[in-house]
């Protein structure tokens, strides 16, 4: 999933509803498959509403020869002197919110290169069981061939048991997640778009972190190893571990979480979506379990690192993951590691001016203001 704008518009007056794999929410009715889970925009980086006009379609003069349009040219600057560039004019709140989230990440992605080694720890053993080439103690197999024949085992229970169900929400979820988040929050993106500047550098983030793994892991999807999973769609033409899905949506829940307005109101659900939408990967026989955990566990060192959490204490009650009480919820199964992401850009308490801190200012507002 990436975190772009949609990039189905077909031929309509923006991104409609996503007749395909993508998802939009324009003024017209595209039928594109898009792709990304931006603003909902449909053309590239402009917002919904300043979409497709229709007259923008005829130029042609009227009776008297004169062009049926407007065609005075303004001066390039602005009065009073000094003159400046009408295009200093343009509030940084109205910048698409993937793009304003670039510099964020830039500065993020600056610092991953020094951390990868640490933010490979916070992976588990039990995450990469399926490498282990040891003899197996049960089959005349590998220990991991043992684990991965059993991950397969429970995704076609899986296919049988709840994908028919679930199959309309894994859908838009594929390319358009972030519609689940702001439909829980009862966003309206255009009175927040720092937030919503905010979840679009959690998942370009998430999305740096997945796609680093999977070069690193290659890892072959399992309906390679079982083609009866039958997936209803792809899968993807890259490797299966991590699950980006589930690094970007836990990434994006946790990032929400710093937010005490949001915390208070959403912070279960948020803990829930992003596992539901990890888990209707597994459904669509996509991905391994193991490869959901993975994300879920990198999605913690990440936050881990952004806040600077010195603690598993920290991390677990700033995550709302509560201390284990099920030894088979490979979710909540994970070990501390020490990891810092230097992101001022990210958040800034001092002069308040990160995404995050940004994104908090807007949620006190609309709390003051309810």
């Amino acid at each position: 999933m990436g975190a772009g704008a949609g990039a189905g518009a077909g031929a309509g007056a923006g991104a409609g509803a996503g007749a395909g794999a993508g998802a939009g929410a324009g003024a017209g009715a595209g039928a594109g498959a898009g792709a990304g889970a931006g603003t909902g925009a449909g053309f590239a980086s402009t917002p919904p509403e300043l979409g497709f006009k229709v007259w923008a379609l005829d130029y042609t003069p009227d009776a008297t020869g004169k062009a049926d349009l407007p065609d005075q040219i303004r001066s390039p600057y602005v009065a009073p002197p000094p003159a400046q560039p009408v295009l200093k004019h343009f509030p940084t709140g109205d910048w698409d919110s993937p793009l304003l989230a670039t510099e964020a990440n830039i500065e993020f992605a600056s610092q991953l290169p020094a951390n990868w080694g640490a933010l490979e720890r916070w992976l588990t053993v039990h995450d990469k069981t399926w490498q282990d080439v040891s003899p197996s103690t049960t089959s005349p197999t590998t220990k991991g061939e043992d684990f991965i024949r059993e991950e397969i085992g429970k995704l076609l229970e899986l296919m049988q048991d709840d994908r028919d169900r679930y199959l309309a929400e894994i859908i838009p979820q594929a390319d358009g997640v972030l519609f689940h988040y702001m439909g829980l929050l009862g966003m309206i993106p255009s009175r927040m778009p720092w937030t919503r500047t905010l979840m679009a550098f959690a998942l370009q983030a998430g999305e740096f972190v997945a796609m680093h793994f999977k070069f690193q892991f290659k890892r072959v999807r399992a309906s390679t190893l079982c083609p009866g999973l039958l997936p209803p769609f792809g899968p993807p033409r890259h490797p299966s571990f991590p699950s980006g899905h589930s690094t970007q949506c836990h990434l994006l829940s946790y990032v929400l979480l710093q937010i005490p307005q949001i915390a208070d109101r959403f912070g279960d659900e948020l803990v829930w979506l992003a596992r539901r939408v990890a888990i209707n990967r597994e459904r669509a026989g996509l991905h391994y379990r193991s490869d959901s955990n993975a994300g879920m566990h990198l999605a913690l060192g990440v936050i881990t690192g952004l806040m600077n959490w010195q603690t598993e204490t920290q991390v677990r009650i700033g995550v709302r993951e509560p201390v284990p009480s099920d030894p088979t919820d490979h979710f909540r199964d994970f070990t501390f590691q020490p990891i810092q992401f230097a992101c001022p850009k990210f958040s800034n308490p001092g002069p308040n001016d990160g995404l995050l801190d940004l994104a908090q200012a807007e949620w006190t507002r609309i709390v003051a203001e309810a």
